[in-house]
């Protein structure tokens, strides 16, 4: 009878009921559950979402989830490359062969390679479900299947080493909370990097940030409507909520040493939000944030792509219209549908200066110069390769695509390219990262001068 039954109402009204195990069984009964369930990208979108804890922003995948909830069932390795004068790797002691070694003499007696040219496996994180990566500008943070975060390297580089204890440095990867003995343990959905603090949001609703990582801080934001994204901009944070409405909140606080088993007030988010409605559009809606460095992008329901300026946010705020730029032609220019539930038909994402739009066809690249007349940047070498997330460093760039391939370009930045460091070659185009061929790349985390993935054995699939 079920056959008998129109597609629209099986996948809204009983397959979205299913676990993975009873959409296999069903799709024994038939042929046509088969391939209506084999094939079906929402299905398995949906299956990676619930059982692996994977964020709804993790990447724009149109097609491929099947796959990507296979590779998902095996544990991903953890592979990270680039600078490493501060440990920040994780990897302990780096292999000769595998780093480009500093002459200096203050580095080699403190026993670690500045400069990891390939990509190298954190064993530390070996079989620990990891399942998303985030990089801020020294420091890196991954979540795993049951919302567990790690973090290593040095939150905060950028001030004295007495002023906050995000100026620790972590050479291996250890779990957020680390002797906290205050707190409740928080469980993340999603998590963000800024530059030097990282926000996340909780299975419970809730909304966390922080500057090290033993003292989270809450954000209270006295709405009515449930959060549904974060997103860290450089030194903020923005956070979107159901019925579209974006948030500016401030960075958190600084916490000394000696103040560490004390939880700070939460960070309390005082000017009030911005929909399309404050910009003349009461029937669109934002359903996607980027952090940039003093901006925030915004993608609409319609396809509509908007530069808000968020660095003030009183002035945001109190007049949005003046603060907004529609990015014509990152945007759809025919009637277009997104919804963050069901189908993406745009997508975006971004970090510092730089951002990315996915279509089905083409991503386009941008920068937060870009004005309503920009034209999007179309890198050659990545058409036709189906990518489904950028990620930004400082000066190097990483795309991985829906069949599990690494392309970086840019600035050698110590490494982080991860093409070897026989010459220390910049590489202006998007090229093939040979190392990772045998893997399926399917998480990215790129920042500051470092870089890192999650993959899995390309043979586990098979």
């Amino acid at each position: 009878m079920l056959n008998k039954l129109p597609r629209d109402i099986l996948l809204s009204n009983i397959i979205t009921f299913l676990d993975s195990s009873s959409v296999i069984q069903l799709s024994l009964v038939s042929k046509y559950f088969y391939y209506f369930l084999a094939n079906d990208e929402f299905v398995w979108k949906k299956l990676c979402i619930e059982e692996f804890n994977i964020p709804q922003d993790n990447a724009y995948r149109i097609k491929g989830w099947k796959r990507f909830f296979c590779a998902l069932k095996f544990h991903a390795k953890v592979y990270a490359w680039g600078e490493n004068r501060d440990d920040r790797l994780g990897l302990g002691q780096t292999p000769i062969e595998f780093a480009q070694q500093d002459t200096n003499m203050h580095a080699r007696l403190r026993g670690h390679s500045s400069q990891v040219t390939t990509p190298q496996e954190l064993t530390s994180l070996e079989n620990k479900s990891i399942i998303d990566i985030t990089s801020g500008g020294w420091s890196f943070h991954a979540i795993d299947t049951s919302g567990i975060v790690w973090m290593w390297g040095t939150m905060q580089q950028d001030i004295t080493l007495r002023s906050s204890q995000g100026t620790v440095r972590q050479k291996v990867p250890v779990l957020l909370q680390t002797g906290n003995e205050t707190q409740r343990k928080v469980r993340f959905q999603s998590i963000s990097s800024g530059r030097s603090h990282v926000i996340g949001l909780a299975k419970d609703g809730t909304v966390w940030h922080w500057s090290n990582h033993i003292m989270l801080q809450s954000v209270q934001l006295d709405i009515d409507t449930r959060v549904v994204q974060v997103a860290a901009n450089w030194n903020y944070s923005s956070a979107l909520t159901s019925d579209g409405t974006v948030y500016v909140i401030p960075k958190p606080d600084l916490i000394i040493p000696s103040e560490i088993q004390n939880e700070p007030q939460p960070t309390q988010v005082t000017t009030a939000g911005v929909s399309m409605a404050q910009l003349g559009a009461k029937d669109d809606k934002i359903v996607q944030i980027a952090g940039l460095d003093g901006f925030t992008l915004a993608l609409t329901r319609f396809g509509r792509v908007l530069k808000l300026s968020t660095l003030d946010p009183v002035a945001f705020s109190n007049s949005p219209e003046e603060h907004v730029t529609e990015l014509v032609h990152f945007s759809s220019t025919q009637n277009e549908y997104n919804d963050r539930h069901g189908y993406m038909k745009r997508f975006i994402t971004g970090a510092f200066d730089n951002f990315a739009v996915y279509t089905k066809d083409q991503v386009m690249l941008g920068n937060i110069d870009a004005t309503r007349e920009t034209v999007p940047n179309r890198v050659k070498e990545l058409e036709g390769q189906e990518v489904c997330k950028v990620s930004f460093g400082d000066y190097h760039y990483g795309a991985i695509t829906n069949q599990g391939k690494l392309f970086t370009w840019g600035n050698y930045s110590s490494g982080a390219l991860g093409h070897g460091g026989i010459s220390k070659e910049n590489h202006p185009k998007p090229q093939l990262v040979e190392s990772l061929n045998d893997k399926f790349v399917f998480a990215i985390g790129f920042g500051g001068w470092q870089s890192a993935v999650l993959a899995v054995e390309l043979n586990e699939l098979l």
